[in-house]
């Protein structure tokens, strides 16, 4: 594992690895300094089940002591503004590209399935949490591999999706696809 500190042009190498070493994850910065670390494929190409807490001050991985969220990869883990963390899309543990979504609460432990979905199946997207408090999720690729050009807008009141075909005002894409706020 590697820290990037703001200013310098390299990486620094910590003295402590994952306990599940992986790819395609997420690693999400909780309220109380720690990151949560989530999915992602192992070096078998399976999907790691077991999501772990980084704790900067101790530059230790902590296995969660609770169920955390349905293991997938590929998928967006955005911090909400009331704490909670909205896991979407991705790559199921049977290889079953996702349009479901789940809130997980890093303070309890409890997830909660969505019961909207995302319009499309939808991996490798952007995920970013406006101004206004919803989620704009941008992109990614379809099943067949394929690039969407479209997004998914979160709303956390009604917990519900919708389509959007283009980019909301508060938030722009690059020419290269990149979701910048």
């Amino acid at each position: 594992a590697f820290i990037e500190t703001p200013g310098s042009s390299q990486p620094t190498r910590l003295g402590t690895v994952l306990n599940f070493p992986r790819a395609w994850h997420t690693s999400t910065l909780l309220p109380d300094g720690n990151v949560l670390v989530f999915g992602g494929l192992d070096s078998a190409g399976k999907v790691v089940t077991a999501p772990e807490l980084f704790d900067p001050s101790a530059s230790t991985f902590n296995q969660l002591k609770t169920p955390g969220p349905t293991p997938r990869a590929y998928n967006s883990a955005t911090l909400l503004t009331d704490g909670t963390i909205l896991i979407a899309g991705g790559l199921s543990s049977d290889g079953v590209l996702l349009s479901n979504a789940e809130l997980w609460d890093p303070r309890t432990g409890v997830r909660t399935t969505l019961a909207a979905e995302l319009s499309v199946p939808r991996r490798n997207h952007c995920a970013v949490l406006l101004p206004t408090g919803k989620v704009l999720l941008w992109g990614g690729t379809n099943a067949g591999g394929e690039r969407l050009n479209n997004g998914d807008l979160y709303d956390p009141e009604s917990q519900s999706f919708s389509l959007v075909d283009t980019v909301p005002a508060e938030a722009q894409v690059s020419a290269e696809g990149a979701l910048l706020v």
